[in-house]
């Protein structure tokens, strides 16, 4: 009896997992599709593009400028993470989409030339650590592990960790005011959070944004706990 009873449990507990699977994936798949379908490519700048023309207007998923002939050996081994700038009046600030080839998608507004270079640097950091396919993982280990509250805590964690690390790695080496102005365009920024959207936005109003302007201020303090929490 035992055995039949546990049988019937994993049996339910494999419906539940291949429904929540089918039921997100077609509504990721749904959703990057109507929100791809509403985004025009960037006309990017000479400056944006790193100072080389370029046709197909993509830029080093490195975050680097690329400059001359050094670097077309460079553009062609990194030729599969370029990724493209879209402007989309759907979003509500600056995001990426996708995980087999990343975008970065721009509300339809203008962004002074340094603002320009806090979104690529802060995207291109996600997209070159893959951070929405790690992100992809643990929604699936949530979907697998339902009832364990520690798999949804990782989700929450690992979000917030790489957003961290996005943040240090834009504002490394540069000077308190430099930060506070960086801090100052997150606020500015900052979006209600939606649930489950399939971008990543730049920043997210609430009590998280307070933690991450701390961080940004406290020049990576707590940089040591944020890898313990990581663990």
């Amino acid at each position: 009896m035992d055995i039949i009873k546990y049988f019937y449990l994993w049996i339910l507990w494999f419906v539940i997992v291949a429904v929540a699977l089918l039921i997100y994936l077609f509504w990721y798949l749904y959703m990057k599709r109507k929100i791809m379908r509403h985004s025009v490519e960037r006309e990017v700048s000479a400056q944006e593009a790193g100072g080389q023309a370029d046709t197909e207007r993509e830029v080093l998923a490195s975050g680097a400028p690329a400059q001359g002939r050094k670097n077309r050996k460079n553009r062609h081994l990194w030729r599969r993470r370029t990724v493209k700038i879209y402007e989309n009046d759907r979003v509500s600030g600056p995001c990426t989409i996708g995980w087999l080839r990343p975008g970065i998608l721009l509300p339809d507004r203008e962004y002074k030339e340094s603002e320009m270079e806090w979104i690529r640097l802060h995207e291109m950091t996600h997209i070159r650590h893959r951070d929405i396919f790690w992100k992809l993982l643990c929604i699936l280990a949530c979907i697998l592990h339902w009832y364990n509250p520690f798999a949804w805590y990782l989700l929450c964690q690992y979000g917030k960790m790489s957003e961290y690390y996005c943040d240090e790695r834009c504002v490394e080496g540069r000077s308190m005011e430099e930060k506070k102005d960086y801090a100052m365009f997150l606020v500015r920024e900052a979006v209600d959070k939606k649930a489950g959207a399939p971008v990543n936005y730049l920043s997210e109003k609430g009590e998280k944004m307070k933690e991450r302007i701390r961080f940004i201020l406290s020049a990576g303090k707590k940089k040591g706990m944020a890898v313990l929490m990581v663990g």
